[in-house]
């Protein structure tokens, strides 16, 4: 599950294939992407023809190959992003994906590229790409994007597009752990030598204890109730919270909020509660050290969140905070103030960011990411519920990741970015 770019069609002149990989190698190079030569080859292949569209019949389409082979570049834009394979059939010229096929197999021509969980750039950069090998080498290239960015350049709707499949990978893990746990589970298939599919899916248990805190929607599972634990001296009616309110309402299954001593509920988050018909009271506690730590831009008086971040517990969040102290801040023989570089991300503990202080944290976050990607992993950071893709974090910024497993720096910055357009705070709730 996850916006994909799906593409297909075939090269001018398949002789010129090491002029056209030079022309694409040209195009990425401002974008710091990296750029692998690849081949593949297999004898006795088909290659199916399109069953519409103005491919069908064309070059090689159902002929039986003695040899197939393949050339072309593997380009890999972020740790978060599908490799792209920019691969060409030497007979025919035709775009083909990248993993090896066996030999006497049948292949449908195209390939397909998943930038769900990559930042939005990386898809609209991809775009400019196929946008350029069309008018420049494939004068046939089809474009299916899901995000609908290759069509309209237009960013809201490829985030809309994005937020759909999140939110229903969240109402997922809200539902399943309306019965009991949920587990929002992202890892790697591999495809072709060095290469990978990027899976995302919810799955449910019952009775395994890891599924109770860090990335369910809820902060903590109990028999027959939802427990959500938040910390701030003000709440606000969220998505987050609506979703969960939606599980219990369709799961029959009621909903404790405990909250800090001395909690204040805005308007909307008090009148959704009243009307929600599982809502089982509002507790009042001074223990909410590991409460859920959501980010969200948020128009607080018409209580519109605009899009927001699941990080994970405020214990999980200090292990992060503590890393960027140690690694990038203090220095050798000289005792350093936690927050002396970075005051606003390491020393914000409540509330949020202001509009006003929003474009000096996003540059807090660009100075984080650029020293951290220099920085060796630190596996004691690493969330458990990271474990299985544990391989992947190979510099300190990979360590960073919400909920989802997915780059969290790299998202507190685009929602700064959205806080800049909507001219709204970065709240904390």
């Amino acid at each position: 599950m996850g916006v994909t770019i799906h593409y297909r069609g075939t090269l001018r002149d398949p002789r010129k294939i090491d002029e056209f990989c030079g022309e694409v190698r040209a195009l990425i190079e401002p974008w710091g992407w990296e750029a692998r030569p690849y081949e593949v080859t297999a004898k006795k292949l088909r290659i199916m023809a399109y069953a519409t569209g103005r491919h069908e019949g064309r070059a090689v389409a159902g002929r039986l190959l003695s040899t197939y082979r393949l050339r072309g570049l593997i380009l890999l834009p972020h740790f978060a992003c599908e490799p792209v394979p920019i691969l060409i059939e030497t007979h025919s010229g035709l775009l083909m994906d990248l993993e090896a096929p066996p030999d006497h197999s049948t292949l449908e021509p195209g390939t397909s590229v998943k930038t769900q969980f990559a930042p939005i750039e990386i898809h609209a950069r991809l775009c400019k790409l196929l946008y350029e090998i069309r008018e420049g080498f494939i004068p046939d290239l089809d474009v299916s994007d899901e995000g609908d960015y290759f069509r309209t350049g237009d960013r809201e709707i490829l985030e809309l597009a994005r937020k759909h499949v999140e939110r229903n990978l969240a109402r997922q893990a809200s539902e399943a752990a309306a019965h009991g746990a949920a587990w929002r589970v992202g890892f790697r298939v591999p495809r072709g030598e060095g290469f990978y599919r990027l899976l995302d899916f919810v799955v449910g248990s019952e009775k395994d204890s890891r599924f109770q805190l860090s990335n369910t929607v809820p902060s903590r599972v109990e028999p027959g109730i939802l427990v959500y634990v938040k910390r701030e001296p003000k709440l606000y009616m969220t998505d987050q919270i609506r979703l969960v309110l939606d599980a219990c309402d369709a799961h029959g299954k009621k909903f404790r909020l405990v909250a800090a001593r001395g909690v204040m509920l805005s308007q909307g988050l008090r009148a959704a509660l009243e009307g929600a018909e599982r809502f089982d009271g509002l507790k009042e506690s001074d223990h909410t050290a590991d409460a859920g730590l959501y980010l969200s831009v948020l128009d607080k008086e018409f209580e519109i969140d605009y899009g927001g971040v699941e990080v994970g517990t405020w214990t999980q969040f200090r292990k992060y905070r503590d890393a960027i102290h140690n690694r990038l801040e203090r220095r050798v023989l000289r005792k350093t103030a936690r927050g002396s570089r970075f005051p606003l991300f390491l020393n914000r503990d409540s509330g949020g960011w202001g509009v006003e202080e929003v474009v000096a944290l996003r540059a807090e976050i660009q100075t984080i990411l650029r020293e951290a990607s220099k920085k060796p992993a630190d596996a004691s950071i690493i969330p458990e519920y990271a474990n299985r893709v544990r391989s992947r974090f190979r510099a300190l910024h990979h360590c960073f990741v919400d909920t989802q497993v997915e780059p969290l720096l790299e998202k507190i910055s685009a929602l700064c970015d959205l806080a800049l357009e909507k001219k709204l705070p970065l709240v904390m709730q």
